[in-house]
């Protein structure tokens, strides 16, 4: 799909993301130790994102400690700020619809439907520090409706989650 790494101001809206080997979207830095504050302010908008194999919007880089081969995720060295995930459409994909670890941000207005193939996977995760998380719609999930473990000041609000 679209690879994004180390980028500012950057948007990706309008696009059709169909049946790729890896995610639709994805915004990683695969460094270890994990570098703060890499790649912010990012919108990803309006996009089509269905049938990949790992996820539909994959906003990735979060890491607290561990080691390249087994990081442990958590909230305290966010690699993206800033950033906008609203109003995509996640259908069908193999690990999450939508995939965020980052801080001060917004997911708002998505819809994620029938994703995940086992029971690690869910609609959405967001993996967060002082996010909000609202008015998404989260149908048919293989697990979680939203994973939002390991997340610390964030806001959810107004999902619907069946």
């Amino acid at each position: 799909g679209i690879y994004i790494n180390k980028d500012w101001l950057v948007q990706v809206s309008g696009c059709r993301i169909l049946a790729n080997g890896g995610s639709g979207v994805c915004v990683i830095n695969n460094v270890y130790p994990p570098a703060q504050y890499v790649q912010n302010y990012i919108t990803i908008t309006k996009n089509y994102c269905a049938a990949n194999s790992i996820a539909g919007i994959r906003f990735v880089g979060f890491y607290t400690g561990g080691t390249a081969l087994k990081p442990v995720y958590g909230p305290s060295a966010p690699q993206q700020i800033g950033c906008i995930i609203s109003d995509n459409t996640c259908y069908l994909n193999s690990q999450y619809g939508i995939a965020f670890q980052g801080g001060w941000s917004t997911i708002s207005g998505n819809v994620c439907t029938r994703n995940g193939t086992t029971t690690a996977h869910a609609g959405m995760l967001c993996n967060a520090w002082n996010t909000t998380v609202s008015g998404n719609t989260v149908y048919d999930s293989s697990y979680f409706g939203i994973d939002g473990g390991g997340s610390s000041a964030c806001v959810f609000t107004g999902n619907t989650i069946s």
